[in-house]
């Protein structure tokens, strides 16, 4: 490593690997693959559960965190639960945080109907006995299984 820093401190080369620029681009596309990685074993699982979190970065712009959980069957059967990113959100009361959830998901292409779990902070707006995100997404999903098993029986 010293030869090579020697090397480009020197112009002996000019191409390298040591550009902001080029690191940048290098951890995008590695994130990417890991990311996609991950969404793939989501959807062989089929099922999962979403664990969600906001919180206001040092911008204070609020961001929510998402991670996934779900039975990964391979070799073996294990739980896996992974971070697969977090989102600046506009609006932080329960729909705003909800439609920038499902709109997430959706580019994840998973599907809310297969989420059988949700886990939240106490926030209100996230957690709210009638409105919150966790009683919207569980209206969803009731109001989805009832569609289909109405449909299923013909009435």
């Amino acid at each position: 490593m010293q030869e090579h820093l020697r090397r480009i401190t020197s112009d002996e080369i000019h191409d390298n690997y040591l550009a902001n620029r080029i690191q940048n681009e290098l951890i995008t596309s590695m994130a990417y693959k890991v990311k996609e990685s991950i969404l793939d074993s989501a959807r062989q699982a089929r099922y999962f559960s979403i664990i969600l979190d906001c919180t206001a970065d040092q911008s204070h712009k609020e961001q929510m965190s998402i991670i996934l959980r779900f039975v990964a069957i391979n070799e073996f059967v294990s739980i896996r639960e992974h971070f697969v990113g977090s989102i600046v959100v506009d609006d932080s009361i329960s729909q705003g945080l909800t439609n920038a959830f499902l709109d997430e998901l959706q580019k994840c292409n998973l599907f809310i109907t297969n989420c059988r779990g949700q886990g939240y902070d106490n926030g209100v707006n996230i957690k709210g006995k009638n409105f919150g995100v966790q009683q919207r997404i569980f209206d969803m999903n009731y109001i989805y299984s009832n569609t289909v098993i109405f449909s299923f029986f013909g009435t």
